[in-house]
């Protein structure tokens, strides 16, 4: 995967976790001053909106993380089968 598409799935992942966050932090101060709402139902909104957006932000990232180490070991592994082809090869001295 190429650095460019890497960060730009980074980019979004942020953008849309903090637009949700702010969207649950403005509710949140929001219960605070508004007197006509039921206020426990929009403070749990609010936090459950938080919430989520951290944790979303958290697997996404954790996927990420394990996507890009996967790819190095992949990597690495290729490298280790050509070298073993080239130790084990039969010597023509044996034959």
């Amino acid at each position: 995967m190429e650095k460019s598409s890497y960060y730009s799935q980074l980019r979004i992942i942020r953008l849309i976790t903090v637009t949700v966050w702010s969207i649950g932090f403005a509710l949140f101060l929001f219960t605070f001053f508004v007197n006509g709402f039921v206020l426990n139902y929009l403070l749990s909104i609010s936090a459950s909106l938080m919430v989520s957006a951290i944790l979303t932000l958290g697997f996404c990232l954790f996927i990420k993380i394990m996507e890009e180490a996967s790819q190095k070991k992949d990597s690495s592994v290729g490298r280790t089968k050509q070298t073993s082809r080239l130790v084990y090869k039969k010597s023509s001295q044996l034959s």
